[in-house]
C-alpha cells in the first residue's frame, strides 16, 4: 500500500525519532521464569511485599534482577499489595471491666466506691 507521506517527513513535521516508530521490543530468554517467580512470590507468604522486597527476595535466590525491571514485570502482571488489615482488639472484649467516663464522674460525685 502507497502512502501520501515518507516515513521520515511524518516523523520530522511530528518531532519524533524514526528509531522510535520502527522499536519492537525483545522479552529476554528468562523473562517468563522471572515472571513466574514474582507471581510465586507475591501470591506465597510474601503477600504483604512490595517488589522493593520481592526484588531482595529474588536476589536471595540468585536471580541477576534490578527493582526497574521487577517493578515493570509487577505492573505488567496486575500485582499490587493488598491493603493493611484492621487491628484486632486485644483482651476479653470492650465491656468487660471497662469504665466508661460518665460512669467514673457519677461515681466520684456520688460518693459511690470511695472509702
Amino acid at each position: 500500500m502507497k502512502h501520501a507521506h515518507s516515513e521520515r517527513r511524518v516523523c520530522r513535521a511530528l518531532g519524533v525519532a524514526r528509531s522510535v516508530v520502527r522499536y519492537v521490543p525483545e522479552p529476554r530468554a528468562d523473562e517468563t521464569a522471572l515472571r513466574q517467580s514474582i507471581i510465586a512470590l507475591a501470591a506465597a507468604r510474601y503477600g504483604r511485599y512490595g517488589y522493593r522486597r520481592v526484588t531482595g527476595l529474588l536476589c536471595l535466590q540468585g536471580w541477576q534482577v534490578g527493582q526497574t525491571r521487577v517493578e515493570r514485570i509487577w505492573r505488567q502482571a496486575g500485582l499490587k499489595v493488598p491493603p493493611k488489615q484492621p487491628k484486632r482488639a486485644r483482651g476479653s472484649g470492650w465491656a468487660m471491666g471497662h469504665v466508661s467516663v460518665c460512669d467514673r464522674n457519677t461515681a466520684i460525685t456520688s460518693g459511690v466506691g470511695t472509702s
